[in-house]
């Protein structure tokens, strides 16, 4: 990131849709290690990149729901993730910054019925997410941009009709929300269609 993210010029470009590319740092790859080695442990397995040919999808998001609770609760992990934001110049005075979020996405998971809901296009307060909510993405290995989802920044601005009406948030978070497979029964906002430019 260019500068300061305390800095309100730069804070009004981000609330403004602005998305932000920074390179990886010592602190960052230091919490992708201490990340990584949490989900080595879980999982039994040294290939990560691969573990989608070992084991299937069911076996796959039991490993990581209890990957998930260990970065969670990981002390270590949360030392390494103020340090890392630390190295963004991020004021924590001014932020309050949530733990890792685990995602993973086998190839073709999208092709799941069960699945496909989750990968709708959609906007983060369509989820009851606040409006002030950044988000900061990295990869724990290295991506091509087949392996990555897509930013829309030009319909920022924009109303776009959506599915969120018949979206239960209570009834989401009873559920475990997106760390529970009983969340696929759960309506998952998304967009009915994107205006043309």
């Amino acid at each position: 990131m260019p500068n300061k993210l305390s800095e309100s010029s730069l804070i009004r470009r981000v609330y403004d849709g602005e998305l932000l590319v920074t390179e990886s740092n010592h602190d960052l790859l230091q919490l992708i290690h201490e990340i990584l080695v949490v989900l080595k442990d879980c999982m039994a397995c040294d290939d990560l990149e691969h573990i989608h040919e070992q084991r299937d999808n069911n076996s796959l998001f039991e490993c990581l729901q209890t990957s998930r609770t260990r970065v969670t609760g990981d002390r270590s992990i949360r030392r390494q993730l103020l340090v890392f934001l630390e190295s963004l110049s991020l004021d924590p005075e001014l932020f309050l910054f949530d733990v890792p979020r685990l995602r993973m996405v086998s190839p073709r998971t999208h092709t799941i019925p069960a699945a496909q809901a989750a990968f709708g296009a959609h906007r983060d307060t369509w989820y009851a997410n606040p409006a002030s909510q950044i988000n900061i993405w990295f990869p724990l290995y290295t991506v091509c941009e087949e392996q990555v989802f897509a930013f829309y920044p030009e319909y920022f601005n924009q109303a776009i009709e959506n599915t969120s009406e018949a979206f239960d948030y209570t009834a989401f978070s009873d559920s475990g929300g997106f760390q529970s497979s009983s969340a696929q029964a759960a309506v998952f906002p998304s967009a009915v269609s994107m205006p043309h430019d």
